[in-house]
């Protein structure tokens, strides 16, 4: 998804199936991560790395960071956040944050 919008090489970390100590390596390389509220988006923080966070049934108040460096891309939903693993609706609460959301969340990083 976001290939057409880079002119760097992009990383799969899912596919690349990387231990946690090779994850913080390729992480601390970075130019930027694009993650959901899952550990990489923390390593990123924590190395200073500028971090473009999703947030679908997580409320972003327990995972704040407070960083400058990090957006948060979020929709509201009626359902959410529910805090919940499984959603048992349609996941609208990722499945409605757009691919020029998350753009434009890089380029405020990059500003």
């Amino acid at each position: 998804m976001a290939q057409p919008a880079c002119r760097e090489r992009l990383i799969n970390l899912q596919r690349a199936g990387a231990s946690l100590g090779a994850l913080k390596g390729i992480v601390s390389r970075s130019r930027l991560m694009i993650a959901n509220d899952t550990g990489p988006r923390h390593f990123a923080v924590a190395l200073g790395i500028s971090t473009v966070s999703l947030f679908g049934p997580t409320d972003p108040r327990w995972a704040e960071t407070f960083w400058e460096g990090e957006r948060q891309v979020r929709i509201e939903v009626p359902c959410g956040p529910c805090q919940l693993k499984r959603c048992p609706i349609d996941h609208r609460c990722m499945e409605g944050i757009t691919v020029e959301q998350v753009l434009q969340a890089a380029r405020d990083l990059w500003r």
